[in-house]
This record gives structure tokens, sequence and C-alpha cells, in this order.
């Protein structure tokens, strides 16, 4: 057996027994001591029993509205016996232990114990009974998963089953999470400025195509990088109105100009536009 101190000022473990204590001293203890003669042992019984048997037990509960008498009357049946093997495992000291990673062993007290191949390295409860070491009990994730018995010389412990291969087409993660974060982002600028989400959107390779077409050349890398901060600062961007823009501008201001004069124009008139549909409710 085991000495176990708990915490100072719990309730749950606690309170109970000292709530008695204190009834005791402030109904009986206190009777005893004004008493101008010292009482026997004997007496000193009688008394506690008639007080007991008379007093608290009789007395009415502030919280459950009945005397503890009555309440313990009410289970006539009585509780069952617990099952004798959950006895004997809560009976049982518990240490943590490691599986062993290679061999798939826990070692206690001594002794070594054969464990399920598909525990090694990971932590598990070990119940044993040290006036009994011919089996343990395996614990993980709160509850019992194996009875283990010592480790047999000369016998290879078993090998891990391999995971069954994947069955059926991969799912892409990545593409999942970002068309989840395209969505998301567009149903939030959306609220933002009070209109509804567009239909059809113009997607990163259609600005570029654009783009081009005002310069009247390829985008290099870092233009191609400098479009894509654009596009993805001031989407949704519905393809009529970009291409209309950008026309605009290339008539306004002449073809193969470098490619932020194209990007500042597209800009100025994206924000007045969004500007006068939010002065007007968001209606367009």
């Amino acid at each position: 057996m085991r000495l176990v101190h708990s915490k100072p000022y719990v309730a749950e473990g606690r309170g109970v027994i000292e709530r008695f204590n204190r009834t005791l001293k402030e109904g009986f203890e206190s009777e005893v001591r004004i008493r101008e003669t010292l009482p026997t042992l004997d007496e000193l019984n009688a008394w506690f029993d008639a007080w007991l048997a008379e007093r608290y037990h009789r007395d009415v509960h502030s919280e459950t509205g009945q005397s503890p008498e009555e309440r313990f009357g009410r289970e006539t049946a009585g509780r069952p016996a617990p099952a004798m093997d959950l006895v004997e495992e809560f009976l049982r000291l518990r240490e943590p232990r490691v599986v062993h990673r290679k061999w798939s062993i826990v070692e206690v007290a001594g002794q070594r114990y054969a464990v399920n191949a598909a525990l090694r390295g990971r932590t598990v409860q070990v119940l044993y009974d040290p006036s009994d070491p011919a089996y343990v009990l395996i614990a993980y994730d709160g509850r019992i998963v194996e009875r283990a018995e010592p480790q047999k010389p000369g016998v290879a412990p078993p090998l891990p089953e391999p995971s069954p291969a994947p069955t059926g087409e991969r799912t892409d993660y990545l593409a999942q999470l970002r068309t989840d974060y395209e969505r998301r982002m567009r149903t939030e600028l959306s609220g933002l400025r009070l209109s509804p989400p567009p239909a059809v959107e113009l997607d990163l390779p259609g600005l570029v195509a654009l783009l081009e077409a005002c310069r009247e050349a390829l985008l290099s890398d870092s233009e191609r990088s400098e479009a894509a901060r654009f596009w993805r600062r001031l989407r949704p961007l519905e393809p009529v109105q970009v291409r209309t823009f950008l026309d605009g501008a290339r008539r306004r201001l002449g073809p193969g100009l470098h490619l932020d004069v194209y990007l500042q124009a597209l800009e100025t008139q994206l924000v007045r536009t969004r500007s006068a549909i939010k002065a007007k409710g968001g209606q367009p």
C-alpha cells in the first residue's frame, strides 16, 4: 500500500471527512468536554453511539433535504459487488514506461515483458503486482490494451504489421486548402465592399495576358511576381472591367510602357469604381 497525501484546499478529496469532523466536534465533543467528571471509554462509546443514531443520522441535510438514515434506506437492494478482475486492476501498482523501439519490451521490477509491436516507442502505463510477476497489464490512451507475459529467452519479438496500402486517388491536400482559402477570402472581401462575389473572376494568367498586350512584350519573372502581388491584393477582379480599364490606359498612355504604369492606372480605376459602388449602398 502507498500513503498518498491529497493537495491542500482540495475539497473533492478532503471535504466530506472534514465536515463530519466539524459536526462531531460541535455536536458531540463540546458536550463531553463540559462534563465535570471524565467519562470512561465505555461511557464515551455509549454516548457516541446514541448521538450518532439519534442526532447525526436523523438530522435533515440542508442540500439533500433528507436525513442520512432516509437517504441510505432508499437503496434497499444495495450495490452489486464489482467484478474481481476490475478489483484486481485497481489494486495493482502503476508505473509509466516507454516501450523499447527495437525489442518491443517494458521492464518492471527487473522483469522484462513482451508488448505488442505496435506500441514501440510509445509511453504506456504498466499495472503490476509486486507479489505476482506472472503478467502485467498494459494501459495506453486511458484504457487497458493487453495483458503482457514475461519475455521468453531466445524468442524474437514480433514485427509490427505493415500499414495497408492506400486505395483510390490521392487527395491533393494543398490544392484543396488553397481552394478553401480563396473561397473564404472572396467572401470576406465581398462583405467589406458591400457587394456580392462576382460570378466570374479574372485569374492570374488572364491578368498577365492583358498586361503583356499593353506592354507588347512578355513579362519577366520579376514582373510576373509583381503582377501576382497586385492580383492577390485587389482580387476579385472582373474580366470585362479589367480589360476595359487596361484598354483605356493603353489608348490614353500608349503601349510599351513600364509595367508599374499600367498597374497604377488599373488600381486607380478599380478604387474609384468600388468607392462609387460603396457610396451607393453596394448597388452597381
